[in-house]
């Protein structure tokens, strides 16, 4: 349900244009989309072409895409620290 739901308030964004910031600029803010348990960023593949179709730029990660000792059911503290370098590196 919560899918849905989110689906939805991202398609109500991508067709209305909203700019959820008070005191932004005309220029989208930069989306970072991450996935949920047991997937990985193709989920979103669709949802970044909507994106940046109307000048939103989107970019979607997998958790431990370059290391094959990764343990998907780790940790939250190690998907913390992870998530924390993701959204450093999106940044910059």
């Amino acid at each position: 349900m919560f899918g849905l739901l989110f689906s939805l308030f991202l398609l109500t964004l991508v067709q209305f244009g909203f700019n959820l910031v008070l005191g932004q600029d005309t220029k989208p803010l930069p989306t970072l989309l991450i996935h949920g348990w047991n997937s990985d960023a193709t989920v979103w593949s669709d949802w970044i072409d909507e994106l940046n179709n109307t000048g939103i730029y989107a970019e979607a990660v997998t958790f431990g895409d370059n290391d094959p000792e990764y343990d998907a059911c780790g940790s939250s503290a190690d998907h913390a620290t992870d998530l924390d370098q993701i959204v450093e590196d999106f940044k910059s």
